[in-house]
């Protein structure tokens, strides 16, 4: 039984994942096709920045719950 279900949650597991890079390729098409190319690099640009306060977080808000 448990290697039943192993093997389901890596089958859903994988498909879950096909799925996002599917879909992230074609939210970024019709993104292009409808605003346009300029509008992708801003995208890209607000993308990068949230990205780099997300990696700037690195756990200090769980630490600082932690140590209440």
């Amino acid at each position: 039984m448990r290697i039943q279900n192993s093997l389901k949650n890596i089958l859903f597991g994988l498909c879950g994942q096909i799925i996002s890079i599917g879909m992230g390729f074609i939210v970024r098409t019709v993104f292009i096709y409808i605003l346009g190319i300029e509008y992708l690099g801003v995208d890209g640009l607000f993308t990068s920045i949230l990205i780099m306060f997300s990696l700037a977080n690195l756990g200090f808000d769980t630490a600082i719950i932690y140590s209440l």
